[in-house]
């Protein structure tokens, strides 16, 4: 693991990188010294700081303006400087003949998480992670779900979804070719892509958390992004279980949709999870229609408990969403009706937002949105929905759910 991270780091940074000579001086002094073969103590926790040091910098960088505007070399060089830190802070353990206690592991953890979520998804670094999260003890067991089998006893629309069913279901479709799909101008629920994915068999709550139930990930905290409260925190995986989704599971199986809303809600939502754990990615794979779009998907998980809500908004690519457990009711409508919709103004952070709520609509405010056409779409477990570039939709998961989405 160590050499291929040496090797790796041959050609970084790049030769065009537009940084300051400086801070290119800076990095090529710490891979020297870390290169080295022999370490003594006071030297590799001298050199651990020093990297601390250069991380900073490298953070204050991450968050300044819009993340896609951040040059590519921060987000690499803080991954890079995680992985040293890491292995100084184990080898530092080992050298003084102590064990590695559970909190120091998972501190270290840590650090290799922030290093995947904020830098870049180094393999070598996921690597690390695997064999630290492989240290610690397993998590507490999860119960069964139990919302899942009452979420799919309600495939009727009325009973499934908050508000009236306006208009007509989504089609659906067995494994259409490629020249079928590409010509495609509306959603349909595309059946048959995900029959031999190993994640139709294996993934559960009990087997997340048996495998990463220590991993760090982003949780969006609140109903809708659209909420004045809503906000965003980092916490394992089994706080996220336990903290929202064993909570919400319980209460929509015992006491229905209602009382599972009035709890606090968080999602595991957006999130390029398959590439923070390569291991998870090999349980799924790139449906062959997104050869269709111009180069390698965007692929994002949806992880969370029922009961979650995306407000009504539009994507500028084309989406197939794939569920792998539980269920989601979406609303979709066409790009050429926007007006109807009632957008967030371009240039805010919204912009792509609808204003209404569409499961219960104020058509006093909104009167346009009455004769806008709607599909319905009921999407279950092996099923992928078909949503074309800048169809609003407005998704709704009536159990906990785990799905995957890909943007091509």
């Amino acid at each position: 693991l160590l050499a291929d991270f040496l090797s790796g780091c041959v050609d970084f940074p790049p030769a065009d990188a537009d940084v300051a000579p400086l801070v290119l001086y800076e990095f090529g002094r710490l891979m020297d010294r870390f290169a080295s073969t022999e370490l003594r103590p006071d030297e590799a926790e001298n050199l651990a700081a020093d990297c601390r040091s250069m991380q900073e910098l490298a953070w204050h960088r991450l968050h300044t303006g819009h993340w896609k505007d951040v040059p590519v070399f921060w987000r690499r060089l803080y991954a890079r400087l995680a992985f040293i830190v890491v292995w100084l802070g184990q080898q530092q353990r080992q050298a003084a003949d102590s064990q590695v206690g559970d909190e120091r592991l998972h501190e270290l953890l840590a650090v290799c998480d922030r290093g995947l979520l904020l830098g870049h998804p180094l393999a070598q670094l996921a690597g690390l992670a695997d064999r630290l999260h492989a240290r610690l003890p397993a998590v507490p067991a999860c119960p069964p779900c139990r919302c899942c089998p009452l979420a799919e006893a309600t495939r009727d629309w009325p009973a499934a979804s908050a508000g009236p069913a306006r208009g007509r279901t989504v089609v659906r479709l067995t494994r259409p070719s490629l020249e079928e799909f590409g010509r495609l101008k509306e959603p349909v629920i595309v059946c048959g892509v995900m029959d031999h994915w190993p994640a139709m068999q294996r993934w559960d709550w009990r087997y997340l958390l048996d495998r990463w139930g220590h991993r760090t990930v982003p949780i969006e905290i609140g109903s809708r992004y659209t909420d004045d409260d809503w906000g965003q925190q980092l916490m394992p995986l089994s706080e996220f279980f336990s903290r929202f989704v064993a909570p919400r599971c319980a209460a929509a199986a015992d006491s229905g949709p209602k009382a599972c809303e009035r709890l606090p809600c968080g999602y595991l939502a957006q999130h390029g999870l398959l590439d923070q754990l390569p291991d998870l990615a090999s349980d799924t794979d790139v449906p062959d229609y997104c050869c269709l779009g111009d180069g390698e998907p965007d692929v994002n998980c949806w992880f969370g408990p029922p009961h979650t809500v995306s407000p009504c908004h539009q994507d500028p690519k084309p989406n197939l969403l794939c569920q792998v457990r539980g269920f989601k009711a979406v609303r979709l409508y066409p790009a050429e009706q926007s007006d109807r919709l009632y957008p967030v103004g371009g240039g805010h952070l919204l912009a792509g937002t609808s204003r209404i709520d569409v499961e219960r609509p104020d058509l006093a405010e909104f009167p346009l949105f009455d004769g806008a056409d709607e599909l319905l779409a009921l999407l279950g477990p092996g099923e992928a929905l078909f949503i074309p570039a800048g169809w609003w939709h407005h998704v709704r998961s009536l159990s906990c759910s785990l799905s995957v989405s890909f943007w091509f």
